[in-house]
């Protein structure tokens, strides 16, 4: 009687590597497609609101420089108040 144990060897190498290949493609953006998507920055919503006429221009270079203010403010604060 032969045997065939070899067989049931490669079939479970082959399981374990389709479920690496699945959870790799699962965390990664391989063809095109992501599960994480990139947010827009708020200068980029200012941007688009300004655009689309939601903001004046006087609007949105107040919301601006906010905005600019701010980033610098907590950018220096991380740096040790160094600004």
């Amino acid at each position: 009687m032969p045997y065939y144990g070899w067989a049931w060897w490669w079939i479970w190498w082959v399981i374990w590597a389709l479920i690496i290949i699945f959870a790799i493609s699962w965390w990664t953006p391989w063809g095109g497609r992501s599960r994480f998507v990139r947010r827009e920055t708020p200068l980029e919503i200012l941007q688009r609101r300004l655009a689309s006429g939601e903001l004046t221009p006087q609007q949105y270079e107040e919301q601006k420089a906010i905005l600019l203010r701010d980033r610098q403010y907590h950018s220096g604060y991380r740096d040790g108040g160094k600004a």
